[in-house]
């Protein structure tokens, strides 16, 4: 387990010991899991001070879809090798009669990257599944990731969700978007020109509790 040293000041979780490298402190999962559990509230309050715009959002979206329900969100600032940049969340929801995972870019305001954001979805999507379904690696992976999560007493999707074959969902999430704002139609055209769709859904302040894929549109 990994965590910036800025947001456990102390560096102490129970008796595990860390290893510094660079920003980041390391610390055995097995060890480390309960004492992080009681302390996550501390460190979640001192990251938040550190928070800009978009990431109070990435939060706020993360907590309103972290419970059960059609749309549950499990990991966030996802690294997918090979693609520069970071996905912001990663999510599991019903399509079309069986779970499918979603990899959501979540955009505020007037942010000028909404008019190119469908391209980088549509890269994301490419490399999770790049025959069509969820890689196999992938899926053992995620599997493994939400069995340790409820091992830890945290919310996650049921392990077997993740199959591979599995269809993924690119998906762009706005905040308090100003519809007059010209870039979503070309965010619009550029998504047209794509091989896989990229759909949208559209949120307000900090109650961000997405729908299913019903409530989405098409970009």
């Amino acid at each position: 387990m990994r965590i910036h040293g800025k947001y456990l000041p102390d560096g102490v979780l129970g008796q595990a010991q860390s290893t510094r490298k660079g920003n980041y402190l390391h610390f055995d999962l097995g060890k480390a899991a309960a004492a992080f559990c009681s302390r996550l509230g501390e460190i979640c309050v001192t990251a938040q001070e550190y928070e800009g715009r978009e990431e109070a959002s990435e939060d706020a979206f993360l907590r309103g879809n972290a419970g059960p329900g059609p749309f549950q969100c499990m990991d966030r600032q996802v690294q997918i090798p090979g693609i520069p940049g970071r996905l912001d969340a990663l999510a599991v929801t019903r399509w079309q009669g069986r779970s499918a995972l979603v990899a959501a870019e979540i955009k505020c305001g007037l942010d000028n990257r909404i008019q190119v954001v469908p391209h980088q979805i549509q890269k994301y999507v490419a490399a999770l599944a790049p025959a069509g379904g969820l890689r196999q690696e992938v899926a053992e992976s995620y599997g493994i990731v939400a069995t340790q999560m409820r091992t830890m007493g945290l919310s996650a999707p049921e392990p077997g969700e993740f199959s591979p074959g599995m269809p993924v969902l690119g998906l762009l999430v706005l905040v308090d978007y100003n519809p007059a704002s010209r870039l979503l139609g070309r965010a619009r055209v550029e998504a047209a020109g794509l091989p896989r769709p990229t759909w949208l859904w559209q949120g307000n302040g900090s109650a961000l509790k997405a729908p299913d894929p019903s409530g989405w549109v098409r970009l």
